[in-house]
């Protein structure tokens, strides 16, 4: 069995072997007519000069035929020498010494003969087959493969405390006072007071949900330090008391708009932020004061505020609290803090109806939808004890009716100091699964054409769905790999199959004169997004998918008998040297079927 070597070099070779055996033609009877002239003893009769004419003249008459002694066919003129070199060389040749004229020969022999003509194994033409073969690969889906899927799932906040398991998650929460990256007038602390919990977030591998605040109940306020002089604030004593700002102040309000629009500039994008609460406004950040109703902001700047987020984030999704003035109408998702307390169901106030009403149930198509599982439930949410009712709702139903991303869930991470256990953490982390995009490869097929040597065509169609229950919100693509030479190709996932659907999409990969060493060892499929931190991958919902690679490792072979042959590799049979073509079966050069 012996590797096809390139046709045009063998011809090469060919012609200047045979160049060199014309020279040494010419020059053994330039030397016989040179030793003739100067012994008359060795001078030939008219016969005997006719008979070495008629050689030459067979010689020649092959020659132009293109018949080599070996039996490949050649062409005269890639073997014939310039009328001008033969003058040369009788100029340069005639006095030529015994000697001289041996080691000519010898060095003649040597010179660029092929391998293949030292060699009892001959290697056959250059091939090029035009033969195609289609092959289907299917794939199984598993969802619990994917746990810790990033942008999706159950989080926490590390500021409330270090999780006490290893519950997967991939995204963090964190409250921040305004007051904290707010020093005075136009003056951000971005470098000192949140790049610090970015990095954080990131060097765990996490993206931050971020929700800026004025007012939490219970704690000092949020109000930048150098305005507390100039914006009055009313106190309450609700949720534990606190002072509520005035909302109308119009120095606060430019401190806020302003604020947004430089996040805005430096944050837009930020891989290390997954999504941004609009927050600011209100009890927590939460759109409200209830009771007290009283306390909030006016429609007129609840609009400017929600124009100005718009405004500033077009890269990374912002959330609202509640559906208020025109953002059902804007692409901005929701998010919902008392989950399972007042999700679903008939009452006007909660949070789906609510959507529902302001027509923005549909939002989630476009922007995420998120939250955090009521507080006071979160104990005993996926217990056995728990019970389903009008406040105390069915959490999977509640997360498939809302198509919901993301939820925080602090006990999960922390219930008594270990965090979920036992068949509690088996509901939750099923539970977790559910939220968000998923990405199931149902077949991947394969189309081999035009074996060209070693290069082959190799198309690559992939059937993908999203068998989830929201998009993913950022620039997805899936990536194919070569294990061989890292080489990879990418397509983009268009918006059609980034929402989720029973309906498979087909996406298409075509790369042209591939490498069959390539081919042989195989390629890895991967979705693969710029958002991703350095140390994400998306699993794929499939049994065979190993750390968000499905590898295609196809042994393209043939069959000889208990032998495999690689594709485009030679072998030899009582019929002659054949090779593997991309169907799986073994031709010989000419084209035919290698059968005994």
């Amino acid at each position: 069995m012996k590797t096809i070597n390139n046709q045009l070099d063998r011809t090469r070779s060919e012609n200047s072997l045979w160049t060199h055996l014309n020279l040494l033609f010419v020059l053994v009877s330039l030397h016989f007519v040179s030793c003739v002239s100067e012994d008359p003893s060795m001078s030939l009769d008219s016969s005997m000069t006719t008979s070495a004419e008629q050689d030459r003249s067979t010689s020649d008459s092959h020659l132009d035929q293109g018949v080599i002694s070996d039996g490949f066919a050649m062409d005269r003129d890639a073997l014939s020498v310039d009328p001008l070199d033969d003058q040369m060389i009788d100029q340069q040749m005639v006095h030529t010494t015994d000697q001289e004229m041996l080691d000519f020969t010898q060095s003649s022999l040597d010179m660029d003969q092929p391998d293949a003509l030292l060699d009892d194994e001959v290697t056959p033409p250059y091939l090029i087959s035009s033969r195609q073969q289609n092959y289907t690969f299917d794939y199984s889906y598993d969802r619990a493969v994917t746990s810790g899927n990033p942008l999706k799932g159950f989080t926490t906040s590390y500021r409330w405390g270090t999780p006490r398991n290893d519950f997967p998650h991939s995204l963090e929460f964190s409250y921040i006072p305004l007051s904290d990256v707010i020093q005075s007038d136009r003056v951000y602390l971005f470098d000192s007071s949140l790049e610090p919990i970015l990095d954080e977030a990131s060097n765990r591998g996490h993206h931050l949900i971020l929700r800026f605040y004025l007012d939490y109940p219970s704690l000092e306020s949020g109000v930048p330090i150098y305005l507390r002089d100039d914006v009055m604030c009313v106190p309450y004593d609700d949720y534990g008391g606190g002072c509520s700002p005035d909302y109308q102040n119009v120095q606060l309000q430019s401190t806020l708009l302003e604020f947004i629009s430089a996040l805005g500039v430096r944050y837009d994008g930020d891989p290390r932020i997954g999504f941004i609460q609009i927050g600011l406004l209100g009890f927590w950040g939460e759109w409200h004061t209830y009771p007290q109703t009283d306390l909030f902001a006016d429609d007129l700047f609840q609009q400017e505020l929600i124009t100005a987020f718009d405004q500033a984030f077009s890269i990374t999704p912002i959330q609202l609290r509640i559906p208020a003035q025109d953002s059902p109408q804007r692409i901005i998702g929701f998010h919902d803090d008392s989950f399972a307390y007042s999700t679903i169901g008939e009452i006007p106030w909660f949070f789906w109806p609510k959507l529902l009403n302001a027509m923005a149930d549909q939002r989630w198509l476009l922007a995420p939808m998120g939250g955090e599982i009521y507080p006071p439930l979160q104990e005993e949410i996926f217990s056995d004890g728990y019970q389903i009712d009008v406040y105390s709702q069915d959490p999977i139903s509640a997360i498939q009716d809302t198509h919901m991303s993301y939820m925080v869930n602090y006990q999960a991470f922390n219930l008594n100091g270990v965090g979920y256990q036992g068949v509690q953490r088996e509901r939750a982390e099923s539970a977790s699964r559910l939220m968000g995009y998923e990405f199931t490869v149902d077949t991947i097929s394969v189309e081999l054409s035009n074996l060209d040597h070693d290069q082959v065509d190799f198309s690559l169609s992939v059937r993908i769905r999203n068998s989830g229950i929201a998009p993913f919100y950022y620039p997805l693509n899936i990536q194919l790999t070569s294990i061989a030479s890292g080489r990879s190709w990418s397509v983009p996932l268009t918006s059609e199959t980034l929402q989720p659907s029973e309906d498979q999409q087909e996406l298409t990969i075509e790369l042209e004169s591939t490498s069959t060493i390539e081919l042989t060892q195989g390629f890895t499929l991967q979705l693969s997004s710029p958002h991703l931190l350095n140390n994400q991958v998306i699993k794929w919902a499939n049994t065979e998918q190993t750390n968000g690679l499905l590898t295609l490792s196809e042994q393209w072979k043939c069959q000889y008998e208990d032998q495999e042959i690689d594709l485009a590799i030679m072998v030899s049979t009582p019929l002659g040297d054949c090779f593997c073509d991309v169907d799986g079966l073994l031709y010989l050069a000419t084209g035919q079927l290698c059968l005994e």
